[in-house]
């Protein structure tokens, strides 16, 4: 059997440690969920500020509430406080009116990425809602 996928999306970023799967791109995570619609992601960890002349964050999430895929838990690993708050607000609020329903949990706090790939938890930066 398989281990979870858990992915990660940065484009700069190594991929830490324990994930399995790292887009650089909110495209290519795009084009993989749309040509795996069945795939279940028991961990999606994304950055906002994704590159120039590609979508940022907010877009990929407005877009992830469409496609509405089967993923356990998103939790954000951006720097860019502004584009943190605006993606979790966008999906708390589209699990409150009944779409995002893919999506089981929202990890409310913003994750720091450390340089060689581990990992650790900002509590004091947290979701609004």
């Amino acid at each position: 059997m398989s281990k979870p996928l858990r992915i990660f999306v940065d484009d700069e970023r190594p991929i830490p440690v324990g994930y399995n799967k790292l887009f650089r791109d909110g495209e290519s995570l795009l084009d993989f969920l749309r040509d795996n619609p069945d795939i279940n992601i028991s961990l999606l960890s994304l950055d906002h500020d994704l590159g120039d002349g590609t979508i940022d964050g907010y877009e990929l999430v407005k877009r992830l509430v469409e496609l509405n895929p089967n993923i356990v838990t998103v939790r954000f690993h951006t720097s860019n406080i502004i584009g943190f708050h605006n993606m979790g607000n966008y999906l708390v609020n589209a699990k409150k009116i009944g779409q995002a329903t893919g999506i089981k949990e929202i990890v409310p706090n913003k994750w720091t990425v450390l340089g060689d790939g581990s990992e650790y938890e900002d509590r004091y930066i947290r979701l609004k809602n």
